[in-house]
């Protein structure tokens, strides 16, 4: 083991290679930040509670208010209390929204059709609408013919 101090080019080169290893962690924490917050608005896309055309707008928005930092508080209607930061609370809200996009077929039910999918993709993946229509005709004529197979009744819908 060596006694000799460190020279001062030694230091230097340490003290860049530490701010070049502090920026790497910096830039990979902004990345899994801006990562966060497209799954968050993605998510919101796919229950209906956001437009896709909003997409930008919802991560600069969200992106912004978490860079406000700082807290709120404020008082629900049952009195609770809330705390939360910027960010945290437009994400809650958010989140409580109801649908805005309606993926079923509005005026279904009137022809008897089934109007909402009774079943959720894996993420990532989406189902056709077209073919979503031709499988609610199909379960419709089924219902109105009693006995009739699902191949055919798929088959008498396409016509």
């Amino acid at each position: 083991m060596s006694d000799a101090k460190p020279q001062p080019d030694d230091l230097a080169a340490r003290l860049i290679q530490l701010q070049l290893r502090e920026q790497a962690v910096a830039a990979r924490e902004q990345q899994l930040q801006e990562d966060g917050i497209l799954a968050f608005v993605e998510g919101l896309i796919r229950e209906g509670k956001a437009a896709p055309k909003h997409r930008q707008r919802l991560v600069q928005l969200i992106t912004a208010t978490d860079e406000l930092g700082g807290t709120l508080a404020f008082s629900e209607l049952d009195g609770e209390e809330i705390t939360a930061t910027p960010g945290k609370a437009l994400r809650d809200l958010l989140a409580d929204a109801p649908p805005v996009v309606h993926f079923a077929e509005v005026a279904a039910e009137e022809r008897g059709l089934q109007s909402t999918a009774f079943f959720k993709t894996p993420a990532g993946y989406t189902v056709d609408p077209e073919g979503l229509k031709l499988h609610s005709r199909a379960l419709h004529l089924m219902q109105k013919t009693p006995g009739l197979a699902y191949a055919e009744a798929a088959n008498q819908a396409a016509k």
